[in-house]
């Protein structure tokens, strides 16, 4: 019985490992994220909307730039949206960059699958 158990909750941590391995500090993603297409299909897939936020300059800013993660950690325009206080540095901030990874790695993964699947067919001719 324990052993049953054991195997479920190995395979439930196994998620995490992998984007943890996938999200280095120096990151190179290729989404367009201006793609509204991709935005459009990213949301029918995963259910996340993404792109239609108040701040888009913020957003685009967050998933798209290399030096967003240090941002996060040091900035102090970094700010609450109903009560414009800022957003406390420690735990709050580094749970709000570990929601970003995730968040690039899966618009990553979900670019290369639409990718695939917009790409031109090659028509094969019989000779």
């Amino acid at each position: 019985m324990t052993r049953q158990i054991t195997r479920r909750q190995s395979q439930m941590l196994l998620p995490y490992r992998q984007i943890k391995r996938r999200s280095t500090t120096d990151w190179q993603y290729g989404y367009n994220y201006d793609d509204k297409k991709f935005l459009k299909y990213f949301r029918s897939r995963t259910g996340i909307q993404v792109g239609l936020e108040r701040k888009r300059d913020l957003s685009h800013f967050l998933l798209t730039d290399n030096k967003a993660d240090h941002w996060l950690r040091t900035s102090k325009n970094y700010r609450y949206m109903k009560s414009k206080r800022m957003v406390p540095f420690g735990q709050d901030r580094e749970d709000t960059i570990r929601w970003h990874k995730i968040l690039r790695d899966k618009l990553q993964l979900w670019w290369k699958k639409y990718q695939k699947e917009n790409e031109p067919r090659k028509i094969k001719r019989r000779k």
